[in-house]
């Protein structure tokens, strides 16, 4: 009986180590995503971004949060490199987030936001 036991330990072991590899470990690093975030100005009630995803494996996720850390959005990228326009409303927070990562690797730009309004007020006066 105690044979039969530590052949089901064994093939537990053994199971469990296996990887997606094959059964082979994995010894090539992961190389961390690249992230390029351009803030490009307002249109209307938005504001918007140009992003740039590069080395991105299967399974990596692009999220913007706010402040609190509320998802504003979130994707799942398959593609190695992607350049996107993201349009983010004025009201989502004084902090944006842009996020960029896997299980392994991260990478991350943080954007403050000032909206300020300058009205201008022009008076002439017409000639009688």
């Amino acid at each position: 009986m105690k044979s039969i036991c530590l052949i089901i330990v064994t093939t537990l072991v053994l199971i469990s180590s296996v990887g997606a590899t094959g059964g082979h470990p994995s010894t090539e690093p992961v190389e961390k995503p690249s992230l390029e975030v351009v803030y490009l100005g307002t249109e209307g009630d938005f504001l918007l971004f140009t992003v740039k995803a590069e080395k991105v494996v299967p399974k990596t996720v692009f999220s913007i949060r706010n402040e609190a850390g509320d998802d504003i959005y979130r994707e799942y990228h398959s593609e190695i490199s992607s350049v996107r326009r993201i349009r983010i409303p004025r009201a989502a927070g004084h902090t944006i987030r842009f996020i960029l990562g896997n299980r392994k690797q991260q990478c991350s730009k943080t954007f403050t936001i000032n909206t300020n309004i300058v009205e201008t007020v022009q008076v002439k006066e017409i000639g009688q």
